[in-house]
């Protein structure tokens, strides 16, 4: 999760609850959960082809920090 900043410099984000990236399409929110080992990913994007394509993108981006 710390890392994934660097691979959007350029998109607006919010770090005071995990990460938030703002694109104007829609958004994604990773954070940390504070009672289970897990992380939490919500995306809200204009459809749903599209949202399940940020998934990705974002989970291949942190594949290898959780390896």
């Amino acid at each position: 999760i710390h890392t994934l900043p660097n691979h959007f410099p350029d998109i607006p984000r919010c770090e005071t609850d995990g990460v938030r990236f703002d694109w104007p399409q829609g958004w994604v929110h990773l954070r940390m959960a504070s009672t289970e080992p897990a992380i939490r990913l919500i995306v809200e994007w204009q459809d749903r082809a599209g949202a399940l394509a940020q998934c990705d993108k974002i989970l291949s981006l942190l594949e290898p920090e959780l390896a």
